[in-house]
């Protein structure tokens, strides 16, 4: 078993160890299908455990010799997030467990983070004072992403949190374990992130002008990649689950 912790949690190194015995108390699970994620109580501390589901046969030899497991990469960006300013759950740990020398189970283990998804945000009866300042910050938040070379391929409102202070929002993401790094995305890469936002039709027709705006885009250019890329999105998200229920997954 690899267990690697960050050193500012070393106080939680027994509980972090204990972890794949799973014999601890859960105060919350948020999810329980494909991965699990769940929220304890370790001493004074809340934090929140990923257990990645088992990775098919190819993908157990993958993560054993040639890539870093879901698990490590959750880690290792969310460090390289908070260096370069962008917030997220701070990371304490990861664990990898291998069964007869290959790559069976992943664990990353962040800090808790108290605040509200922006799923729950745009839903909500709002002043449209207060709405356009909502609109501005989740541009600015995903401009600072972008213009760091940090492309998240799950920018979706679920994996989003947000908080309001001094009159602003500020957001944090995670589930940021696949990134595209390295260049400031173009138009199409930009807009096919803000596809995966899912928020009102009304909202996000006036959330792409501001982000165009602020990249010198062409408006009407911005709106059609995103609108491709909604409808791209939707038909592979409809095959996907017309041949899960083929083969009865």
């Amino acid at each position: 078993m690899k267990v690697h912790i960050h050193p500012h949690y070393a106080a939680y190194e027994s509980y972090i160890r204990a972890i794949p015995s799973e014999e601890y108390e859960r105060e919350e699970v948020y999810c329980n299908r494909r991965n699990t994620v769940e929220r304890v109580r370790f001493g004074d501390k809340d934090f929140v455990i990923k257990k990645y589901k088992r990775p098919a046969l190819i993908n157990c030899l993958i993560y054993t010799w040639f890539r870093k497991s879901k698990a490590q990469r959750a880690f290792e960006y969310a460090e390289l997030f908070l260096q370069r300013g962008i917030e997220t759950a701070p990371p304490v740990a990861y664990i990898e467990i291998k069964k007869n020398g290959f790559f069976h189970t992943g664990y990353f283990i962040s800090e808790y983070l108290p605040y509200p998804l922006v799923t729950d945000m745009f839903g909500t009866e709002m002043e449209e004072e207060e709405k356009k300042r909502l609109r501005h910050d989740l541009v600015d938040f995903t401009l600072q992403l972008h213009l760091n070379k940090v492309l998240p391929l799950d920018y979706n409102p679920k994996n989003i949190f947000y908080r309001k202070t001094n009159g602003k929002y500020h957001f944090a993401l995670i589930d940021i374990n696949r990134l595209k790094l390295g260049k400031v995305p173009g138009i199409r890469m930009s807009m096919n992130a803000f596809s995966q936002l899912g928020i009102p039709a009304d909202d996000f027709m006036k959330i792409i002008p501001l982000y165009a705006e602020q990249r010198g885009f062409d408006i009407e250019e911005c709106i059609f990649f995103t609108l491709f890329s909604r409808l791209k999105w939707r038909k592979q998200r409809q095959f996907k689950n017309f041949v899960k229920s083929k083969l009865h997954f």
